[in-house]
């Protein structure tokens, strides 16, 4: 069997090996790599560390819009500067010759000793992010339209492309990505290094040729046959684990394109977008919920207007002051117990709110509901990762912070065949600092 009978055999389930661009050797991995732009979009101070990590070494850093900076008025100045980087980085040798490959990651953090990835690309036209969406690539949670916008603006006009988005399969007799680790040893290494600010490591190993694609291919052909078996109507191959936004960025503007270009479209680059896969049942792979962080408002009255709205929906809420350290244990006590609860702290307000007849199957569509519903003038919303960082921000003055349970990653490929997109910012995989580091590139443009 020739390599394009394999290759077209990858593409029926939704991937190819892509044209990866790395640094050449001299460059600094640690400086180069940083973390998903979509992280600390409250911490304003990991950025400026990064920045002097970084210095004025080849970085990442340069490529990327931090979306923390998304609402400053230098918008379109540092959409250029990124453009130019790119240009200046493809020209000036920092990025070696494109080497085509899957890449098989190792990733060590601070909360886990190994999750493992497959760096692989995806066929935007098996993806539609759309509510109501039964495409075999599909979103796990509601997209916002108006965050599409700001981040095309990065998109268009870029020659690269840098992956934070990760995609999940549910592999439960581990076929696909498993086997790669037991013949690592047999792979050449792609990178090796160590993360700045905590991130941990990673390790990269290329996973190239007629044989390993022919191995790929069938491991991928008899999961989706499987799971297509299961659940005929809907069946989900590959779950968009984090980046939803920037994955429903890339399919934008590839849409675009499309209009643009007609059927040529279809044998351009940007069909494709770079992503790490990952299995949900990976040993090292984690659900962490993903808090919510009030700002600018009256904490007393909002935990009120709050419960009072509850209450018209008929929830049936029940407020219990708390100590702040016995609120986490408090809130994972509910979850385990059946329960519907939350925790709010603030200065001044601190305690857990129970919902005994909740609006939706998970507190975060509840929350997240009643804060859409009545967010005032003046008020902004973000979304935090970590307990003490969401404890620290909430006793802020004007701040308000929800603690959230975590959800069990085995029932999210059900939820989601079953109901369709998730309440936003469901789940986070891991901490804030298990994310994505951006390493390796790729060209976008014809």
């Amino acid at each position: 069997m020739t390599e394009s009978q394999n290759t077209a055999r990858l593409r029926r389930v939704g991937i190819c090996p892509p044209q990866v661009l790395l640094p050449e050797k001299q460059i600094d991995l640690n400086k180069w790599a940083v973390i998903a732009c979509d992280q600390y979009t409250s911490q304003q101070d990991y950025w400026e560390r990064v920045a002097r990590t970084v210095g004025g070494a080849p970085s990442t850093l340069n490529l990327i819009f931090p979306e923390i900076y998304l609402e400053r008025p230098d918008a379109g100045g540092r959409i250029e500067r990124i453009h130019q980087a790119m240009a200046s980085y493809l020209a000036d040798g920092v990025l070696a010759a494109p080497r085509e490959g899957f890449i098989y990651i190792e990733r060590q953090t601070a909360h886990a000793p190994l999750r493992r990835g497959l760096l692989a690309m995806i066929d935007l036209e098996k993806y539609d992010y759309n509510k109501g969406s039964t495409s075999p690539v599909r979103a796990t949670e509601g997209t916002i339209l108006s965050r599409i916008p700001p981040r095309q603006a990065v998109r268009r006009g870029a020659a690269l492309e840098l992956p934070h988005v990760m995609l999940l399969i549910d592999d439960p007799e581990r076929r696909v990505i498993e086997p790669l680790a037991a013949h690592k040893h047999e792979l050449e290494v792609a990178y090796d290094t160590d993360l700045m600010l905590g991130g941990g490591h990673v390790t990269g190993f290329w996973v190239e040729g007629e044989a390993a694609y022919g191995r790929l291919a069938d491991a991928l052909e008899g999961l989706w046959q499987d799971i297509a078996a299961k659940c005929p109507e809907s069946p989900v191959l590959y779950a968009v684990g984090d980046g939803n936004h920037s994955l429903a960025t890339a399919k934008a503007c590839y849409e675009e394109l499309k209009k643009a270009l007609g059927e040529a479209a279809l044998a351009h680059p940007a069909r494709w977008a770079m992503v790490e896969i990952n299995n949900v049942h990976d040993e090292g792979l984690s659900f962490a919920p993903i808090n919510r962080v009030l700002f600018h408002t009256q904490p007393q009255e909002r935990l009120a207007g709050l419960l009072a709205r509850a209450k018209a929906l008929d929830w049936q809420p029940d407020f219990a002051a708390l100590a702040p350290e016995e609120l986490w244990p408090a809130v994972c006590a509910a979850d385990a117990a059946g329960e519907q609860a939350l925790g709010v702290v603030a200065d001044g307000v601190c305690g857990l709110i129970r919902l005994g007849n909740p609006g939706h199957p998970l507190a975060v569509g509840a929350i997240q509901q009643l804060l859409d519903e009545t967010l005032q003038d003046g008020e902004s919303l973000d979304y935090v990762h970590g307990i003490e960082t969401t404890l620290t921000m909430g006793i802020q003055q004007g701040n308000m912070s929800f603690l959230l349970p975590a959800m069990d990653k085995h029932a999210l490929f059900p939820a989601i065949e079953q109901a369709g997109a998730l309440p936003r910012k469901t789940f986070s995989m891991g901490e804030a600092d298990e994310k994505r580091f951006y390493l390796e590139c790729r060209r976008i443009t014809a």
